[in-house]
């Protein structure tokens, strides 16, 4: 087991790694906007890979996302690498966790759920912030490109793991990236 702190940083993915991820994503969504599903009421979100330039005039790059609020808004890569980093340490399940109700570290958006996990190595949110929900987006991206698999025996929260694929593109056994 890769060594970790007191507060559960994992192991980052090396940049092989984070590319074979960023290529897989990218090949799945393909060019243009695709209509991702979201796990209730048959509803769907676009989502396209993108770039946007912040206040500061940074860009960030990853996925843009139609559903959070700001429909312009861009799901950084390292949220989605960071995901994955978490799936990949332990075998059990992860339950996704909600900004929504509740600060960080607290019973809704635990530190070890993979909402409370993005928020505090992506974002720099501590115990106690109130962080900004990016559990859906996160969840059915990585759901539509068949990087995680979910198990709803978790009180309806539907425990969140790597998918067999994941794990071969982890190792680097996937040759065609972004091919299913």
């Amino acid at each position: 087991m890769p060594e970790r702190d007191e507060k559960k940083s994992y192991v980052p993915l090396t940049p092989v790694q984070r590319e074979r991820v960023r290529a897989h994503i990218s090949g799945e969504l393909g060019e243009g906007e695709v209509q991702v599903p979201l796990l209730r009421n048959n509803r769907h979100f676009g989502a396209r890979v993108g770039v946007k330039t912040d206040r500061s005039g940074n860009q960030i790059s990853g996925i843009r996302v139609n559903n959070l609020g700001d429909h312009n808004a861009v799901l950084r890569w390292e949220a989605f690498e960071a995901v994955l980093e978490l799936l990949n340490q332990e075998d059990r399940d992860f339950l996704p966790g909600t900004a929504k109700g509740g600060p960080l570290g607290s019973d809704v958006c635990p530190l070890d759920s993979v909402e409370g996990y993005v928020a505090r190595t992506v974002y720099g949110k501590q115990e106690g912030d109130h962080c900004f929900r990016r559990i859906a987006p996160l969840r059915g991206i990585l759901l539509f490109c068949g990087l995680i698999s979910r198990n709803d025996g978790q009180g309806g929260q539907g425990g969140l793991q790597l998918t067999e694929l994941a794990k071969e593109l982890l190792k680097g056994g996937v040759e065609n990236a972004g091919t299913r």
